[in-house]
């Protein structure tokens, strides 16, 4: 098969957006190493995970030729189908939200929908964004062939706001990078030594306590990182385990940059903007708890991470929440600070159920393994073909 990508996000976006977009192209360039993957960028940024995909010889890149390099916009949106039209690709994938106008009929068509987080919270989008986004995702999910959301949550939102026959939506969910799925420090996937050894230099190079509480994400009021930073503040008298906090963001990191400063927090809560994405496995495993306290989420890729390295997760209820961390994490109504701070506090308690959780949540997470997503999408391509 020749499958061509939206891959602007994969080369641009180094969060949710690009990891998921990263993930599957490299997923299905191993697995299925016998098809032909066209990858369509405007351009290549200098990153770390940009030159695994330069090493290889399992993609061919594509970029605006002539005056679209001056109109990069309009390559992606128009200039990519006059390209498609004399070409023998046979299907196009949209990794994000949206598919370029004017696609030839003889190309199979398929959308990747996250979420619609933009109409189910508008106020956090201005109305500009908030018209483009939804421009863009209601005619991608029209004109393509299948949608595809990455949990059942976005699927009831498309069916829902778009009124889009839940027949032509399928649910394939999102995987995370090789990295976490390759550790853990109770199976002999690696060496617990290893781990520990590794970690000791992570350790020293982040400045990291011994104990602590992780969470991981931007920093914007939809992922509520305030109401976990009030529910420790209630119980960090109580407990050795200090609260590291990874991600950045722009308004609300500021908000939460201040409350933790103002009251006098910054000795047990650890703000870190910026890790080494290498280091991420190491700085998960030796968690105590993963807290992921978001409102909302298409899906919650760090939640999947968590339970790879072998961590136990506390996070919100509602929402995608239970899809992606399985019936044994902990769910907590997303803004009651005391319930967070209740069952916080006794998951660190309890080591024995801290054991449990983290057994039961590697178990669960296999469902998410690259070669299982990896089959769902080439089976799904197949089936476009026939």
């Amino acid at each position: 098969m020749k499958i061509s990508f939206d891959a602007k996000r994969a080369f641009q976006n180094f969060t949710g957006l690009g990891n998921y977009s990263r993930t599957l192209l490299q997923t299905l360039s191993k697995f299925y190493p016998e098809n032909e993957y066209h990858l369509f960028t405007p351009k290549l940024s200098n990153n770390e995970r940009i030159k695994e995909f330069l090493k290889s010889d399992g993609y061919i890149f594509h970029s605006p030729p002539g005056v679209f390099q001056f109109f990069k916009s309009l390559w992606r949106s128009v200039g990519i189908s006059i390209f498609l039209k004399k070409s023998d690709i046979q299907i196009y994938h949209g990794l994000s939200h949206e598919l370029p106008f004017f696609l030839p009929k003889k190309i199979k068509k398929v959308v990747t929908i996250h979420d619609l987080i933009h109409l189910r919270y508008p106020n956090q989008y201005g109305w500009f964004d908030r018209k483009v986004f939804t421009f863009k995702s209601r005619y991608a999910c029209r004109v393509a062939d299948v949608i595809v959301a990455i949990s059942e949550q976005t699927k009831r939102d498309i069916v829902s706001f778009y009124k889009i026959d839940a027949n032509k939506v399928r649910v394939i969910y999102q995987s995370c990078h090789e990295q976490y799925q390759n550790f853990s420090n109770y199976l002999d996937i690696v060496n617990p030594n290893d781990i520990k050894k590794n970690f000791l230099t992570v350790y020293e190079k982040y400045n990291l306590p011994k104990h602590y509480i992780l969470y991981v994400g931007t920093i914007n009021e939809r992922k509520n990182a305030l109401t976990l930073i009030r529910a420790y503040e209630k119980i960090m008298n109580q407990t050795d385990a200090d609260l590291v906090i990874i991600g950045s963001g722009s308004d609300y990191y500021t908000e939460v940059k201040n409350y933790v400063n103002e009251n006098n927090l910054a000795h047990r809560i650890h703000l870190k903007p910026v890790v080494d994405f290498r280091d991420m496995p190491s700085i998960y495993w030796n968690a105590e708890i993963f807290a992921h306290p978001s409102v909302f989420e298409g899906f919650g890729i760090p939640i999947i991470e968590a339970l790879y390295c072998g961590v136990p997760v506390v996070c919100s209820s509602g929402s995608c929440f239970a899809e992606a961390a399985g019936v044994n994490s902990k769910f907590v109504e997303p803004f009651d600070v005391d319930a967070w701070a209740k069952t916080l506090l006794e998951l660190l308690n309890n080591p024995t159920e801290q054991k449990t959780m983290r057994e039961a949540g590697f178990k669960f997470v296999q469902k998410f393994k690259n070669d299982v997503i990896a089959q769902q999408w080439n089976a799904l391509y197949q089936s476009l073909l026939k």
